[in-house]
This record gives C-alpha cells, sequence and structure tokens, in this order.
C-alpha cells in the first residue's frame, strides 16, 4: 500500500505540474490577446492623428490662400488669382497624397502585425483551454484515486 500511495502522490504531482502549466498558458494567451487589441487601437488612434495632423495642414494653407487671394482680389488682378488658385491646388494635393500615403503605411503595419497576431491567438484559445481541462481532469482523477486508497486503508484498519 505505502508503494500505491507513493506512486499515486506522483502521479499527483505531475497532474498539478501540468495543470499549472496549462493554466500560465492559458493566462499568457489572454495576456498577449489583451496586448493584441491595444495594439489594433494604438492603430486607430494613429491613423486619426495622420488626419487631424493632415486637416489643420489643410486648413492652413486654405487660410493663407484665401488671405492672399483676397489680397489681390480687392487689387482686381485676375492674373495673380489664377496663379494662387493653382498654387493652392498643388499645395492640397500634396497634403492629400501624404495623408494617404501615410494611412497605407499605417494600415499594411496593422495589418501584418497586430490583427494576424489576435486572430492566431484566437485561434489557439480553444486548445489551450482544452488542455487546461484535460490537466484539471487528470489532477482530480489522482485527487480521486488517493482519496479512495486512503479511505480504504482507514476502513480496513
Amino acid at each position: 500500500p505505502a508503494d500505491e500511495v507513493l506512486t499515486l502522490v506522483e502521479g499527483l504531482e505531475r497532474s498539478v505540474a501540468d495543470e499549472l502549466k496549462a493554466l500560465r498558458k492559458f493566462f499568457n494567451i489572454q495576456d498577449l490577446l489583451k496586448v493584441s487589441t491595444v495594439d489594433a487601437l494604438q492603430t486607430q488612434v494613429d491613423a486619426y492623428k495622420l488626419k487631424s495632423d493632415a486637416g489643420t495642414e489643410v486648413e492652413q494653407l486654405l487660410h493663407f490662400a484665401a488671405s492672399t487671394a483676397e489680397k489681390h482680389v480687392a487689387k482686381a488682378d485676375p492674373t495673380t488669382a489664377a496663379k494662387l488658385t493653382q498654387n493652392k491646388k498643388m499645395r492640397l494635393g500634396k497634403v492629400e497624397a501624404g495623408l494617404k500615403k501615410g494611412l497605407e503605411d499605417l494600415e499594411q503595419r496593422a495589418q501584418s502585425t497586430s490583427l494576424m497576431n489576435g486572430e492566431r491567438l484566437k485561434e489557439m484559445v480553444p486548445g489551450v483551454k482544452a488542455k487546461l481541462l484535460d490537466a484539471t481532469k487528470a489532477r482530480e482523477e489522482e485527487v480521486g484515486k488517493i482519496l479512495s486508497m486512503l479511505r480504504a486503508a482507514l476502513e480496513g484498519s
């Protein structure tokens, strides 16, 4: 009986170690999912900042163009007014192109990191959770065996 109890206790020790290992993996995945969510949100913040910065620059350009145009139009100089219009269109085009490139770069970065990582982690959750449940069940079985053996030993004495 002592050898059997020792074997059962060793089995319990392994079951508890397996359960703890599975728990660590499970909680690690949960933490990584949170990090992935934070990364996705940071990507959105970066996109809004790019849009906001571009909007501010557009506002400044329009204000400058309007001020200049008003001065020249007041003098009734159609040639200058045409040049101002052309210059304004060129600068606004550069702002729009810069915003488009920045957003494309941001989207590409997000797709290649946060989003794929998040999806992969979500795929891993069921497997990790199943291992945790298996380890818990194994530990419970080992404890049940030890309790049964101890009860039998106590009844036999």
